[in-house]
C-alpha cells in the first residue's frame, strides 16, 4: 500500500466517525457535495442549514469498512461502509449505507472530499451490503 493510499485511509477514518452533527459540519470540506439518499444534492452551505433547522437533534456515524481505495495523480476514490445514527423529527433513524467518494489534490498536496454519494440505508439488524468485486 503507498504512502498516499494509506494517508487517504486515515483521512476518510477520520471524516467519517463522528459523535455529533456539530463534529460532522466541523470535517465537510468547504466546497464538497453530497447526493443524499434521496438523490438531491447538497453542498455544505446546504448541509449547515439542514442541521440547523431543529428537525436533526442528534447525529452520529461509524466507519465499518473501506471497501476500496483507488490513488491517482491527482485524485482519488473511495468506496466505504458506514454507520449512521441520527434523530430527525423525533423520530430515531440507524441505518447502514454504502458511500463513494472522490477526492482531489489540493495546492500542498493533500486529498480533499470533492463529492460524496451515499446509498439508501438498511437496518443495523440486516446483512452488510454485497457482494463486492
Amino acid at each position: 500500500m503507498s504512502t498516499e493510499e494509506t494517508q487517504l485511509r486515515e483521512l476518510i477514518k477520520d471524516q467519517v466517525t463522528t459523535a455529533n452533527k456539530e463534529e460532522f459540519l466541523a470535517k465537510m470540506p468547504q466546497n464538497a457535495w453530497f447526493i443524499r439518499p434521496s438523490g438531491n444534492p447538497a453542498s455544505k452551505e446546504i448541509m449547515v442549514e439542514m442541521m440547523s433547522s431543529g428537525d436533526i437533534t442528534e447525529a452520529k456515524t461509524e466507519l465499518v469498512e473501506i471497501k476500496h481505495v483507488e490513488v491517482m495523480q491527482d485524485c482519488a476514490y473511495a468506496v466505504l461502509i458506514a454507520k449512521s445514527s441520527f434523530d430527525y423529527k423525533q423520530t430515531k433513524n440507524e441505518d447502514v449505507y454504502t458511500q463513494s467518494c472522490f477526492y482531489k489534490k489540493t495546492s500542498d498536496g493533500k486529498f480533499e472530499l470533492a463529492w460524496g454519494h451515499r446509498s439508501t440505508g438498511r437496518g443495523f439488524e440486516e446483512d452488510l451490503p454485497a457482494p463486492w468485486p
